[in-house]
């Protein structure tokens, strides 16, 4: 594929014809007929990746190892944008993923965030897109079989999305009867889903019955677009406050777009 400028020069120079028409197929050495492309349908909402010919058992058996089960695959497909605007595109299961502008597909693409090291999570991607026709080329990584999903979607109202803490400090009584936070540390998750720098982000706790105080009130962030990062608050009792578990705090995020 490399002789060929590499697997979307390839599909790009042959995607419209038939099996028997341009360029034949790419022979391999693993393979006795030459390898062509092969058309697929999502099944609700993700692409079943697998290759039922292939005799796995035996290709195991023959190398004498189960490197042989791992795969990397070419996916290629259309991407339709209605209007213009921050969008945010989700794959999941993809190693490498390139956006091309379908008008001039030989212009450099698009890299975007992808799940590199096959952990299996999300890869979040913020754009900024013109309506038009897009074409997403995709790498997925795999062994023997696996679900491809990608999913585009408007970005979130003023381009920030927060999610909920993963742990919170416990609440310790000591022995004359004040309250503590064990740690006081919270990692609070905040995505930049839009097309621009989040600067300045800056929390604080709202409502003066709160039993709570921030010790870095005035501490601020910056998030690049696409990014999550973990906004660290630093929590404390206030002094004289009663507490009871299970306990909470109401917070207010707020930052500027640049």
């Amino acid at each position: 594929l490399e002789d060929m400028g590499g697997a979307f020069a390839y599909w790009l120079a042959g995607h419209n014809a038939s099996a028997s028409g341009v360029g034949g197929g790419v022979y391999s050495e693993l393979s006795p007929t030459p390898l062509r492309w092969s058309p697929a349908r999502p099944v609700q909402g993700s692409l079943q990746l697998h290759w039922p010919d292939v005799a796995w058992g035996g290709l195991v058996q023959g190398l004498g190892q189960r490197a042989v089960l791992e795969v990397q695959a070419w996916a290629v497909g259309a991407l339709a944008v209605a209007a213009d605007g921050d969008f945010v595109l989700d794959c999941r299961g993809v190693g490498r993923a390139l956006l091309y502008a379908a008008e001039d597909p030989r212009a450099p693409p698009r890299l975007l965030n992808a799940d590199v090291y096959g952990g299996g999570g999300s890869s979040l991607a913020a754009l900024r897109l013109r309506a038009g026709v897009y074409l997403l080329a995709l790498r997925p990584r795999l062994v023997v079989q696996s679900r491809l999903q990608c999913r585009l979607s408007a970005s979130a109202e003023g381009g920030m999305s927060i999610s909920p803490p993963k742990a919170l400090p416990d609440l310790l009584r000591a022995a004359n009867g004040s309250l503590h936070l064990c740690g006081g540390i919270i990692a609070l998750p905040v995505r930049n889903t839009g097309s621009m720098w989040l600067r300045t982000l800056r929390a604080r706790l709202t409502g003066t019955e709160e039993a709570l105080e921030l010790l870095d009130p005035d501490a601020t962030f910056d998030v690049a677009p696409g990014q999550l990062r973990l906004v660290p608050l630093r929590l404390r009792v206030r002094r004289g406050a009663t507490l009871s578990c299970p306990w909470g705090a109401r917070l207010a995020v707020t930052a500027r777009r640049d």
